[in-house]
C-alpha cells in the first residue's frame, strides 16, 4: 500500500460520511469528501473497508478495486 492512502477504518455511523458509490464520476469539479467527520480533497485516497477509496469531484467515495 501507498504511503499517500490514510488507512480510515469502518465508517462509523454518527460521524459525517460522505456516499462510497460503485460508479467512477465524471465530473472534474473540486469538492469535499467527508469519512468519519474528516475533511478530505478531491483526489484523495483513504483505506477502508480494505478497499482504496477515491475522493470524486462530486463529493463522493468511489470504491476502486485496489485491495489495501
Amino acid at each position: 500500500m501507498s504511503d499517500d492512502i490514510t488507512k480510515v477504518g469502518p465508517v462509523d455511523p454518527d460521524k459525517r460520511t460522505s456516499d462510497i458509490v460503485q460508479e467512477e464520476s465524471s465530473e472534474s469539479e473540486r469538492a469535499i469528501c467527508y469519512y468519519n467527520g474528516v475533511k478530505f480533497s478531491t483526489g484523495a485516497r483513504v483505506c477502508g473497508a480494505n478497499r482504496v477509496l477515491l475522493c470524486q469531484g462530486n463529493g463522493t467515495w468511489y470504491r476502486t478495486n485496489t485491495a489495501c
